[in-house]
């Protein structure tokens, strides 16, 4: 994952087991510091502030550190659960559990913040991406992306658009809504104002993205 603050471009690298940032004013970045390391696997990251939050994933836990610390150190945040993604939605950190089939959420201003389940028997979700009340939920095998509103006491799932090829990681940029397929090797894209939106290719080529 990677998440962006001023100009520092903050990366989870899962095989080192570290974040790392780098300057992307450098016209040709080569050097990148190493912000923490000694993670079991780092993917899903968020900031909010100064925290970043960081999904260890091989260690069941979501963790966070103070980026403005000269010397970072980590803090469990919440134990016992696999986050793939996660998204910052007000105070509220929506994670999607892969493994578990389960979309869930935490409060961070609680002191020992409590998973809380939002959605159960969700078939591999994966991305997330937010707005207003629609929250957008990638299913890697069912290749579609799915939305419910948050706010719906009966939070149904509602299919946005099908025919996608291992739909990852989402992002949304106004009314596009970018998504990339892992198995297609591409990023593809929709209209999310479109009541049947058609999927566009942004860019193809790609390994696995």
């Amino acid at each position: 994952s990677m998440v962006l603050n001023g100009n520092d471009l903050y990366i989870s690298d899962g095989d080192t087991g570290e974040i790392i940032k780098l300057d992307i004013t450098d016209a040709t970045p080569t050097t990148s510091t190493v912000v923490l390391a000694g993670i079991s696997t780092p993917t899903a990251l968020a900031l909010n502030e100064s925290d970043l939050y960081i999904s260890a994933i091989n260690a069941s836990k979501i963790i966070k550190t103070d980026i403005t610390d000269p010397s970072p150190t980590s803090t469990d945040v919440v134990t016992g659960i696999m986050a793939s993604k996660f998204l910052l939605n007000d105070n509220n950190l929506i994670i999607s559990e892969y493994f578990q089939n389960n979309v869930s959420k935490i409060d961070i201003t609680d002191t020992v913040p409590t998973l809380t389940n939002v959605l159960t028997n969700v078939n591999s979700p994966s991305g997330l991406a937010i707005n207003g009340n629609d929250l957008y939920i990638s299913k890697f095998n069912e290749n579609k992306i799915s939305k419910i509103d948050i706010t719906d006491p009966t939070l149904t799932l509602t299919d946005v658009v099908t025919g996608l090829n291992g739909p990852n990681s989402l992002f949304l940029n106004g009314n596009e809504l970018y998504i990339s397929e892992r198995s297609g090797d591409k990023i593809s894209k929709i209209d999310i104002t479109d009541p049947s939106p058609t999927l566009v290719d942004v860019v193809t080529g790609l390994n696995g993205p």
